[in-house]
């Protein structure tokens, strides 16, 4: 019978196995690229609407009408116009339409305990581009994003 204290060392091994695999998937000149500042846009938008409405965009057209109305200082740098249509929702990295969890509320956790309201469909050198309910982006290696997306999507 195994007590509480054995099965600590594996879980926080785990646990820091996690931000390692992340430092290896994707330098930091990922995170300024195209499709990240694409992704971000998408979080900005989509965490817009749920301060507003306290709960993410049920669709996508629904998520599209927001952007309409949502003021250039939102869209910032990335990819996302005023007159965004299905295509600024596609990733330039893997140029396939980036996987939304619809109707995710916004979230007061910090780093990646956030739920991810959106990612790659299927990245690029086995990593994915993640965005987090709290706004945060992250490049994360595929096969971790493939299992929390299994069991969210």
């Amino acid at each position: 019978m195994r007590t509480w204290p054995q099965k600590r060392p594996r879980q926080a091994g785990r646990f820091l196995l996690l931000p390692i695999v992340v430092l290896i998937g994707c330098g930091s000149d990922e995170l300024s690229s195209p499709t990240a500042q694409q992704l971000r846009g998408l979080a900005a938008v989509y965490l817009d609407f749920a301060a507003a409405k306290g709960r993410g965009p049920e669709n996508e057209q629904q998520l599209l009408r927001h952007v309409a109305n949502v003021p250039a200082f939102v869209l910032g740098a990335s990819k996302l116009t005023t007159h965004a249509t299905e295509s600024q929702l596609n990733s330039e990295r893997d140029g396939e339409p980036f996987l939304i969890r619809y109707g995710v509320g916004v979230s007061q956790k910090h780093g990646r305990a956030a739920p991810i309201i959106a990612c790659e469909r299927k990245g690029k050198d086995g990593t994915r581009f993640v965005a987090f309910a709290n706004g945060e982006i992250a490049c994360i290696e595929a096969s971790l994003v493939e299992s929390a997306i299994r069991e969210k999507f």
